[in-house]
Protein backbone atom coordinates (compact mmCIF):
# COMPACT_ATOMS: atom_id res chain seq x y z
CA UNK A 1 0.00 0.00 0.00
CA UNK A 2 1.19 3.47 -1.17
CA UNK A 3 1.58 5.63 1.55
CA UNK A 4 -0.57 8.40 -0.46
CA UNK A 5 -3.57 5.68 -0.78
CA UNK A 6 -2.73 5.26 3.18
CA UNK A 7 -3.69 8.88 3.86
CA UNK A 8 -6.68 9.09 1.73
CA UNK A 9 -8.18 5.77 3.60
CA UNK A 10 -7.30 7.96 7.23
CA UNK A 11 -8.88 11.04 5.99
CA UNK A 12 -11.59 8.78 4.91
CA UNK A 13 -12.04 6.98 8.17
CA UNK A 14 -12.14 10.40 9.84
CA UNK A 15 -14.72 12.51 7.42
CA UNK A 16 -16.88 8.85 8.53
CA UNK A 17 -16.40 9.27 11.81
CA UNK A 18 -17.18 13.48 11.90
CA UNK A 19 -19.98 12.15 10.13
CA UNK A 20 -21.68 10.04 12.54
CA UNK A 21 -21.02 12.44 14.93
CA UNK A 22 -23.21 15.03 13.52
CA UNK A 23 -25.64 12.15 12.04
CA UNK A 24 -26.42 11.55 16.04
CA UNK A 25 -29.57 12.05 17.07
CA UNK A 26 -28.85 15.49 17.76
CA UNK A 27 -31.93 17.39 18.59
CA UNK A 28 -34.01 18.70 15.58
CA UNK A 29 -33.78 22.01 15.15
CA UNK A 30 -31.52 23.13 18.03
CA UNK A 31 -27.78 24.07 17.55
CA UNK A 32 -25.41 22.73 20.05
CA UNK A 33 -24.78 25.96 21.34
CA UNK A 34 -28.51 26.01 22.76
CA UNK A 35 -27.82 23.23 24.69
CA UNK A 36 -27.38 22.27 27.82
CA UNK A 37 -25.47 19.08 29.47
CA UNK A 38 -28.01 16.80 31.69
CA UNK A 39 -25.19 14.80 33.14
CA UNK A 40 -25.88 14.97 36.26
CA UNK A 41 -29.63 15.84 36.39
CA UNK A 42 -32.02 12.60 36.97
CA UNK A 43 -34.46 12.62 34.72
CA UNK A 44 -38.47 12.56 35.43
CA UNK A 45 -41.12 10.14 35.11
CA UNK A 46 -42.37 11.55 32.10
CA UNK A 47 -38.79 11.08 30.52
CA UNK A 48 -38.51 15.24 31.06
CA UNK A 49 -35.52 16.73 32.99
CA UNK A 50 -35.61 20.00 35.22
CA UNK A 51 -32.74 22.08 34.68
CA UNK A 52 -32.09 24.77 37.08
CA UNK A 53 -35.87 25.05 37.87
CA UNK A 54 -36.61 25.35 33.89
CA UNK A 55 -38.50 21.54 32.40
CA UNK A 56 -36.57 20.49 29.04
CA UNK A 57 -39.40 17.70 27.52
CA UNK A 58 -37.88 14.70 26.57
CA UNK A 59 -38.95 15.10 22.73
CA UNK A 60 -35.71 18.25 23.40
CA UNK A 61 -33.47 15.76 24.78
CA UNK A 62 -30.69 13.68 22.95
CA UNK A 63 -27.50 11.53 23.36
CA UNK A 64 -24.72 13.30 22.13
CA UNK A 65 -21.62 11.53 21.80
CA UNK A 66 -19.24 15.02 20.61
CA UNK A 67 -18.89 18.63 22.40
CA UNK A 68 -18.78 21.76 20.07
CA UNK A 69 -15.39 24.09 21.93
CA UNK A 70 -15.73 28.11 21.86
CA UNK A 71 -13.98 28.14 18.39
CA UNK A 72 -16.51 25.64 17.06
CA UNK A 73 -14.08 22.74 16.88
CA UNK A 74 -15.86 19.24 16.96
CA UNK A 75 -14.28 16.88 19.89
CA UNK A 76 -15.83 13.41 20.47
CA UNK A 77 -16.79 12.69 23.96
CA UNK A 78 -18.12 10.38 26.20
CA UNK A 79 -22.01 10.09 25.00
CA UNK A 80 -24.51 11.98 27.33
CA UNK A 81 -27.75 13.57 27.69
CA UNK A 82 -28.15 17.07 26.60
CA UNK A 83 -31.63 19.16 26.48
CA UNK A 84 -32.35 21.67 24.28
CA UNK A 85 -32.80 24.98 27.47
CA UNK A 86 -31.80 27.82 25.25
CA UNK A 87 -35.18 27.23 22.85
CA UNK A 88 -36.86 27.34 26.05
CA UNK A 89 -35.56 30.01 28.25
CA UNK A 90 -32.87 33.13 27.27
CA UNK A 91 -29.49 32.10 27.48
CA UNK A 92 -26.41 34.34 28.10
CA UNK A 93 -22.98 33.86 28.13
CA UNK A 94 -20.01 33.86 31.32
CA UNK A 95 -16.76 34.67 29.89
CA UNK A 96 -15.38 32.91 32.79
CA UNK A 97 -16.45 30.10 35.62
CA UNK A 98 -18.53 31.46 38.26
CA UNK A 99 -15.73 31.50 40.62
CA UNK A 100 -13.53 33.25 37.98
CA UNK A 101 -13.11 36.26 36.82
CA UNK A 102 -11.89 37.73 33.03
CA UNK A 103 -8.53 39.32 33.59
CA UNK A 104 -7.92 42.68 31.58
CA UNK A 105 -4.46 42.54 31.55
CA UNK A 106 -3.29 38.52 31.17
CA UNK A 107 -6.62 38.32 29.09
CA UNK A 108 -7.25 34.96 30.50
CA UNK A 109 -9.79 33.44 33.39
CA UNK A 110 -8.50 33.86 37.02
CA UNK A 111 -9.93 33.67 40.34
CA UNK A 112 -11.82 36.09 42.07
CA UNK A 113 -11.95 36.10 45.89
CA UNK A 114 -15.74 37.67 46.01
CA UNK A 115 -18.11 35.32 47.35
CA UNK A 116 -21.32 36.99 45.84
CA UNK A 117 -21.98 36.71 41.73
CA UNK A 118 -22.60 40.26 40.74
CA UNK A 119 -26.15 41.61 39.75
CA UNK A 120 -26.96 43.27 36.93
CA UNK A 121 -30.07 45.31 35.36
CA UNK A 122 -31.55 44.31 32.58
CA UNK A 123 -34.60 46.44 30.20
CA UNK A 124 -37.31 45.30 28.42
CA UNK A 125 -38.27 46.71 24.60
CA UNK A 126 -40.18 49.65 26.00
CA UNK A 127 -36.79 50.64 28.05
CA UNK A 128 -38.20 49.95 31.65
CA UNK A 129 -35.43 48.67 33.84
CA UNK A 130 -35.26 45.38 36.05
CA UNK A 131 -32.65 46.60 38.55
CA UNK A 132 -30.32 43.90 40.44
CA UNK A 133 -31.32 40.92 38.61
CA UNK A 134 -29.26 37.34 39.33
CA UNK A 135 -28.22 35.88 35.45
CA UNK A 136 -28.22 32.78 37.21
CA UNK A 137 -32.02 32.96 38.06
CA UNK A 138 -33.58 35.12 34.79
CA UNK A 139 -31.13 33.16 32.08
CA UNK A 140 -29.58 29.87 31.55
CA UNK A 141 -25.89 30.77 31.98
CA UNK A 142 -23.41 28.97 29.54
CA UNK A 143 -19.59 29.62 29.81
CA UNK A 144 -18.15 30.65 26.46
CA UNK A 145 -15.36 32.95 25.58
CA UNK A 146 -16.39 34.38 21.72
CA UNK A 147 -13.41 36.32 20.80
CA UNK A 148 -9.45 36.31 20.56
CA UNK A 149 -9.15 39.61 20.96
CA UNK A 150 -11.76 41.80 22.78
CA UNK A 151 -12.22 45.13 25.67
CA UNK A 152 -13.97 44.78 28.80
CA UNK A 153 -16.90 47.53 28.95
CA UNK A 154 -17.18 49.55 31.75
CA UNK A 155 -20.92 51.12 31.49
CA UNK A 156 -19.54 53.51 34.27
CA UNK A 157 -18.01 55.23 31.63
CA UNK A 158 -20.06 57.39 29.20
CA UNK A 159 -18.10 56.54 26.43
CA UNK A 160 -18.13 52.74 26.83
CA UNK A 161 -22.28 52.73 28.10
CA UNK A 162 -24.34 50.25 27.65
CA UNK A 163 -27.30 48.02 28.90
CA UNK A 164 -28.50 44.73 28.46
CA UNK A 165 -32.23 43.69 27.32
CA UNK A 166 -33.76 40.74 28.90
CA UNK A 167 -33.48 39.19 25.56
CA UNK A 168 -29.88 38.62 25.88
CA UNK A 169 -28.81 41.48 23.46
CA UNK A 170 -26.30 44.28 24.45
CA UNK A 171 -27.19 47.74 23.00
CA UNK A 172 -23.70 49.47 22.61
CA UNK A 173 -24.74 53.44 22.80
CA UNK A 174 -21.85 55.09 20.77
CA UNK A 175 -21.62 52.74 18.28
CA UNK A 176 -25.48 52.64 18.00
CA UNK A 177 -24.92 48.72 17.75
CA UNK A 178 -27.11 45.76 19.22
CA UNK A 179 -24.82 42.39 20.06
CA UNK A 180 -26.70 39.40 20.29
CA UNK A 181 -25.73 37.09 23.19
CA UNK A 182 -23.85 34.95 20.92
CA UNK A 183 -21.32 37.69 20.14
CA UNK A 184 -20.18 38.85 23.71
CA UNK A 185 -19.90 37.41 27.19
CA UNK A 186 -20.34 38.99 30.82
CA UNK A 187 -17.36 39.42 33.60
CA UNK A 188 -17.51 40.73 37.24
CA UNK A 189 -15.63 43.86 36.94
CA UNK A 190 -14.22 45.65 39.69
CA UNK A 191 -14.36 49.57 39.73
CA UNK A 192 -14.82 52.41 41.89
CA UNK A 193 -14.96 49.76 44.88
CA UNK A 194 -17.90 47.96 43.49
CA UNK A 195 -18.46 44.69 41.65
CA UNK A 196 -20.26 45.00 38.40
CA UNK A 197 -21.47 42.45 35.49
CA UNK A 198 -19.99 43.39 32.40
CA UNK A 199 -20.33 43.03 28.64
CA UNK A 200 -17.13 41.82 26.66
CA UNK A 201 -17.13 43.17 23.33
CA UNK A 202 -14.98 41.71 20.66
CA UNK A 203 -12.61 43.10 17.91
CA UNK A 204 -11.16 39.76 16.75
CA UNK A 205 -13.74 36.48 16.76
CA UNK A 206 -11.80 32.88 17.66
CA UNK A 207 -11.07 31.06 14.15
CA UNK A 208 -13.40 28.36 13.91
CA UNK A 209 -12.03 24.99 13.11
CA UNK A 210 -14.01 21.36 12.39
CA UNK A 211 -12.11 18.16 13.56
CA UNK A 212 -12.34 14.89 15.51
CA UNK A 213 -10.39 14.54 18.41
CA UNK A 214 -10.48 13.32 22.11
CA UNK A 215 -11.15 16.34 24.73
CA UNK A 216 -9.06 17.62 26.93
CA UNK A 217 -11.63 17.17 29.61
CA UNK A 218 -15.22 16.79 29.72
CA UNK A 219 -18.04 19.55 29.51
CA UNK A 220 -16.57 23.08 28.78
CA UNK A 221 -19.32 25.38 29.92
CA UNK A 222 -21.42 26.01 32.85
CA UNK A 223 -24.46 24.52 31.35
Amino acid sequence: MSKHFGKQLIVIALAIQLSKLYAAADIPNCAFRDTVSLVNVRSNADGSYTYQGLRIPQNMTATYSYEELSDGTIVTATPHIRGCACKLKQCIQLCCLPNELLDDKTKKCAPRNAVDYPRISTYRSDFTEKKNIDVFEDFIPQQRMPCEEFKILNSALDIEFNILFENGTIYYAIKDKYITHRDFCLTPFWYNETWNLNPVVCFKEIQTTHSVAKPEYFGNHIA
